[in-house]
Formats: structure tokens, sequence, C-alpha cells
């Protein structure tokens, strides 16, 4: 590194069955491999831009998933100070600039809730079954006395929830502006907050932020979407 060697120590890389980065992507997400090709991924590792320096990196013990975090890393986790609280908002200006590195961004936060959230198989489903839900909610102009910028507040306040009751408040007041008789995965939604403990409340809640920007800007998290 630089004029000369430094030795930061030695890191264990474990590689499993994987050839190339859009192996990497589908072995640990099981995302649709034409989102994931081999293309689009150094597309995203073009844009790369990580939180940790490489000395930062193994200083956590290994390059795993939380050494390769992205720069925005805190905006993702709703932990940003450097926004006006509009985490929402600003994601969506990430997509829209860059849509690859807002992609690494999301599969990022995806493989940690992937090895880290209880019952995880359906996780991707879950989650662009409630995006679309909410996008579904968000254009249907007025369902009862609400407008549509009331609307873009209560999905803000939903993902803005710093706590679980909170959440559960702000779903309740989505569920209760509709007409019809709200989809299931609401309920869904609710049950698998109620049981999560805090550190994991806080990464669903980031991956459900995270997927309904994703989905709202035209991406698919499932093959079958």
């Amino acid at each position: 590194m630089g004029d000369t060697n430094k030795t930061l120590g030695f890191v264990p890389i474990m590689l499993p069955e994987v050839r190339t980065l859009g192996d990497m992507w589908e072995y640990l997400l099981g995302l649709n491999n034409e989102l994931y090709s081999d293309q689009a991924a150094m597309q995203i590792e073009k844009h790369l831009k990580l939180e940790y320096s490489l000395t930062q990196a193994v200083q956590t013990g290994g390059l795993g998933l939380r050494a390769l975090a992205p720069k925005d890393v805190a905006l993702i986790m709703g932990q940003s100070s450097k926004t006006d609280k509009n985490t929402l908002e600003q994601l969506e200006k990430i997509a829209a600039k860059n849509k690859n590195l807002y992609l690494y961004q999301l599969t990022w936060i995806l493989s940690m809730a992937q090895i880290t959230l209880p019952n995880n198989e359906e996780l991707l489903e879950i989650a662009e079954l409630f995006s679309k839900e909410l996008e579904s909610y968000s254009n249907r102009g007025t369902d009862k006395d609400s407008t549509a910028s009331e609307k873009e507040n209560n999905i803000k306040a939903l993902f803005d929830a710093t706590h679980k009751a909170a959440f559960i408040r702000a779903l309740a007041v989505i569920i209760g502006d509709r007409r019809d008789e709200p989809a299931e995965i609401y309920n869904r939604i609710k049950q698998m907050v109620t049981v999560l403990p805090m550190d994991h409340y806080r990464l669903f809640v980031a991956v459900l932020r995270c997927s309904y920007v994703y989905c709202k800007s035209g991406g698919k998290l499932t093959v079958q979407a």
C-alpha cells in the first residue's frame, strides 16, 4: 500500500460455489438472474462506494457483509443525521440518479437480512408484496378523506417509525384509510413486526423501505413478480 508494504492482517475468505459476480448475487439472494447478470454485476462494482476502507474492514475480523457496507449505510438504515429526515425522498433520489449504485445498496441490506432475520425464506416475496401494496395505496388518490400527499406522508411515517408501536400505529392509519378490505400482507407485516426484537426490527424496516423505493422505480425483487 503506497510506497511500502503494510501488513493489515490475515483475512479468511470463504468462496462458495460461485464463479462470477452475477453468480454471487443469485447465490446470496435467489434473485432474478436477469437483474444480476455478469454485465449488471460489473456495473454495480464500477459504482461501488463502501463505508469502510480496507484497513477498517479487516478490523471487523473478516471481509464479510458488514465490511462491505455501502457508503450510505446510515441512510439505508434510516439513521442518517445528514438528511432532513425524509429518508424515502433521499433514497428515491439515489435510485433515480444511479440505479446501479442503489441496486448494490439494496443487495447489501437484503443480504444482511437473509443472514440475520429469522424465518427469512419468504423475505423477498413479503417485501415485494408489501411494496406493491403500498404503491397501489399511494396511487389510489383518495380512498376516504386523505389526499395523495397525505397518503405519501402516511407511508413516510410508517418507514420513519423508530419503534414498533409507532410502526403499527402508522400501519393502522393506512389500513383505516382504505374503503375496501385490506390485503392479507398487512396482517403478515404486523405479525412479523410484533415478534421481532428491536435490533431485528430496524433491519426489517430498512429492508421494507429500500424494497419499496426499488419497486416504486419499476424494479422487481423476485422472478415471479
